[in-house]
């Protein structure tokens, strides 16, 4: 390292060289910080399906406050809460793009409000719905959108 340091002080440190150590400065930086997370769920060694078209791979995920913050090899001691997902899939949640929740249709409701719909759809793997709006007639589109996110929101 001292010899590395002196020949930068001579003056023999190029402007590849400098671009060079400065990638691998900001790399290994990075590498520290993300090995220095802790994350409140560690799913270990599970089948990973991510929807980006890399395929099926085995790697580990870390979540931080509700959000995923890390996918690849984690150390059992970054979790407070650790699950064993070796030899299973680990799936995105599905979007449900049309749903009928609280939709009235013919003098009736539909069976399935916001709450019941939501909890549900999640019991199956979905984490997202696009619910179905319908204005009243003569009435504004933008009206019924605001009614259904009332609806939505409890």
């Amino acid at each position: 390292m001292t010899q590395w340091l002196r020949f930068i002080s001579r003056g023999g440190l190029y402007r590849n060289d400098f671009k060079y150590l400065l990638f691998w400065t900001c790399f290994f930086l990075c590498v520290w910080s993300c090995s220095q997370q802790s994350f409140d769920l560690v799913i270990h060694d599970g089948r990973i399906i991510d929807g980006t078209g890399a395929g099926e791979y085995t790697a580990s995920i870390g979540i931080a406050d509700g959000k995923i913050a890390k996918i690849g090899r984690i150390k059992a001691s970054q979790g407070a809460e650790a699950i064993d997902a070796s030899g299973k899939y680990v799936f995105p949640g599905g979007i449900d793009v049309h749903t009928h929740f609280e939709l009235p249709f013919m003098g009736t409701v539909s069976a399935d409000d916001f709450e019941t719909g939501t909890r549900a759809a999640v019991c199956g793997g979905t984490t997202t719905i696009i619910d179905f709006v319908i204005p009243e007639k003569g009435k504004p589109l933008r009206e019924a959108l605001d009614l259904w996110h009332g609806k939505a929101e409890g």
